[in-house]
């Protein structure tokens, strides 16, 4: 009788678990059960390039602006008072950081990193609050670690420590803010504008606190059609946050060029556009950089693309300005670290369109194809994978062979052919480094397990381990420890197999992750 078959657990982003799959006690049928259908390759620590082909149009005498228009507007929910569709409420992320909290600082700086909007509202919604102050104040300090806040006094840290303990002093603030946003919320835009949160706060108030009073005034007067008066407000905001985190200096840059623009002032937009921009290069805020694009004056260069996506990408043409395509992929690539498949496939859809550099084009597919793999479009994916093999750049070439390896073997079940291509295209040199490679290292151990090949298997699996230890890949480490647990029970060595799940167990417990074995079944033929 056949050892028994362990099951792969979720190796890559994904948003369902398949192990009630009906399939689940046939054998040949465990790829089709394993995960989802995420194909997505790890998106932290990853970057688009900050150079490539520019195509700006030599600047006119007077720079044209994007026309009004309802897509144009850079004041709405996001802007003023909610979440979208694609950012999580702040209780999530506080319950995360609760979890990633005792794993050390490399944990929830990777986090708020992925999330630093999310972060931003949490920190703003609980200004002068007493719940979960400590955490708060960590997530403080996270925040204005990965947004480079340039003071230590001018940051979050500051107004959460001070609110928190001084609550009486800034509770006339704290209900003036959330009168504002409830106006914001009913669009009662002419009462807002009448409120002043400035006056609201104590004189002695941390810079950071000052700067998120100025831009409620300035939101309120540009909601109520007066854009000089929005100009100056966000100008005055912008002073007050030059020392502080990054990304708030690209939100209120942008709001400034909104304003300027709404105002008739078209050299002044253009300037305070290319310096949020500037500043904002390493923000991983997709819908900031999105309001970017919609902004961006047709004949203005890109000062510069988004580089928080991740290291690793190719640079195609060395040298030379960066082109809207790149921004396009940045932004493609932070939506999939989030898990927001659709915007992510837009993004890159667009990025792929926008571009006449070949390897550029081929890379913006090789991500929509892995959108579209997240999706359960895998059929639509596999032809598009299928050209990029002859793209002739071994950088791209390598990663489509892997991906399409990856496919072949999760969603086929095809290990025959799937893990050779997978195998190949981990082994060679010419491939570089690249973003995901660590996860399908993981999973080739695991196809190799499957087939019986523990050794090899094993092996994979541990280099993998190893580099996710490294980049704080906490979520990918825990589920490779599972994996190599259940593979350890399947071998009948149970000593080896109670120590690795003891080690996941404490990782997930610590990260706010399920705990315990692989919820998986099979049986032997």
């Amino acid at each position: 009788m056949p050892k028994t078959i362990p099951s792969p657990g979720r190796m890559s982003l994904s948003t369902t678990r398949a192990f009630d799959s009906p399939h689940w006690h046939d054998p040949r049928q465990t790829i089709r059960a394993l995960t989802g259908l995420a194909l997505v390759l790890s998106l932290a620590g990853c970057y688009v390039p900050s150079n490539g082909k520019s195509q700006a149009k030599t600047p006119a005498t007077t720079p044209v602006l994007p026309k009004p228009g309802p897509h144009q507007v850079l004041v709405d929910s996001r802007w003023a008072y909610s979440a979208t569709e694609n950012r999580p409420a702040p209780e999530w992320l506080l319950e995360r950081a609760r979890q990633a909290a005792p794993q050390g600082d490399a944990g929830l700086d990777r986090l708020v990193q992925r999330w630093p909007d999310v972060a931003l509202e949490l920190l703003r919604q609980g200004v002068g609050g007493e719940s979960d102050l400590p955490l708060r104040l960590v997530i403080a300090g996270a925040y204005d670690r990965v947004t480079a806040a340039a003071q230590p006094d001018a940051g979050w840290s500051a107004v959460v420590a001070t609110t928190g303990a001084q609550r009486e002093t800034y509770n006339r603030f704290r209900r003036t803010r959330e009168q504002i946003l409830a106006l914001f919320k009913s669009g009662r835009f002419a009462e807002a504008a009448k409120i002043d949160p400035v006056a609201a706060l104590p004189a002695a108030a941390p810079p950071a606190l000052h700067t998120e009073a100025l831009r409620l005034a300035g939101l309120a007067v540009l909601l109520n059609n007066q854009p000089d008066r929005a100009a100056a407000l966000f100008a005055r905001a912008l002073e007050t946050a030059a020392p502080g985190p990054c990304h708030i200096q690209f939100e209120i840059g942008l709001l400034t060029s909104e304003a300027q623009r709404r105002s008739g002032r078209a050299e002044a937009s253009v300037a305070a556009w290319k310096s949020a921009v500037a500043v904002g290069a390493n923000i991983r805020d997709p819908e900031l950089w999105e309001r970017a694009l919609l902004a961006k004056p047709e004949q203005i260069a890109w000062p510069n693309a988004p580089t928080t996506a991740g290291a690793g990408e190719p640079d195609f043409t060395p040298g030379t300005a960066p082109d809207t395509a790149q921004v396009l992929i940045g932004v493609g690539k932070m939506y999939l670290a989030r898990s927001a498949f659709q915007p992510a496939l837009l993004a890159l859809s667009r990025a792929e369109t926008e571009t006449v550099i070949v390897g550029e084009r081929a890379l913006a597919r090789l991500y929509r194809a892995q959108s579209m793999i997240a999706l359960q479009q895998a059929a639509s994916a596999l032809p598009m994978l299928e050209t990029l093999l002859h793209a002739g750049d071994p950088r791209l070439v390598r990663r489509a062979q892997a991906v399409q390896g990856d496919v072949l073997c999760r969603v086929l079940d095809d290990r025959q052919h799937g893990i050779p291509l997978l195998r190949e295209a981990l082994a060679q040199a010419d491939a570089g480094e690249w973003p995901g490679q660590s996860r399908l290292e993981a999973n080739l151990g695991l196809y190799l397990i499957l087939e019986g090949r523990d050794e090899e298997g094993l092996r994979h699996l541990h280099a993998a381990q190893a580099r996710f230890a490294t980049q704080a890949q906490w979520e990918d480490l825990a589920d490779a420890l599972k994996n190599e647990a259940t593979a350890l029970q399947a071998a009948g060595q149970h000593d080896a197999e109670a120590a690795v799940q003891q080690r996941a167990d404490a990782l997930c417990r610590k990260n706010g992750f399920p705990v315990g074995p692989l919820a998986a079944q099979t049986n032997s033929r």
